[in-house]
């Protein structure tokens, strides 16, 4: 599909030529053996946090719990002080807690591989599904989250009210 703003192209390339070495270490360790519930978790650990955050807090987290019966099997104290500084570590611990409990019970302890289930699941939006989708899976779909809908549609690529219609 050819793109029809000729300001694409050229922004494309230069975020391309800025972003894809540090990128490809972490894409291509993640494609050859995706962990589909660390993705899951390390997601919502990142909402509202910086991604280098992010991955230090999951790092540490996945040292004492890396399944959703040890992520139970935690204290919420516990969890909470483990994911402190990726802010709103309350809810955060919450919500990792109960997304355990539901992935256990009405999963088998295996993460979903539709959209569907995945936000059935409460806590997991439809960012976070097609995060895990994309990265755990393989398909083929495209995580928006407000910034991604917001800089389009100012730049005028798209003319979209909502992420889901970006």
């Amino acid at each position: 599909m050819p793109l029809k703003n000729p300001i694409i192209l050229p922004v494309l390339q230069i975020l391309s030529k800025k972003y894809n070495a540090h990128d490809k270490t972490t894409l291509n360790r993640m494609r050859k053996k995706p962990e589909p519930f660390k993705i899951l978790i390390s997601c919502l650990l990142s909402l509202r946090a910086k991604d280098e955050t992010t991955e230090k807090i999951s790092r540490e987290l996945f040292k004492i719990a890396d399944t959703p019966e040890k992520i139970l099997k935690i204290s919420t104290k516990k969890l909470e002080k483990i994911i402190f500084s990726t802010g709103h570590y309350r809810k955060k611990a919450r919500v990792l807690k109960s997304v355990s409990k539901e992935i256990l019970e009405k999963f088998d302890g295996e993460i979903p591989k539709t959209r569907e289930e995945l936000m059935s699941i409460k806590g997991v939006g439809p960012k976070t599904s097609n995060i895990v989708l994309a990265f755990a899976y393989g398909k083929s779909v495209i995580p928006v989250d407000t910034h991604c809908h917001r800089v389009p549609n100012r730049l005028g690529w798209v003319k979209t009210k909502t992420p889901e219609q970006t």
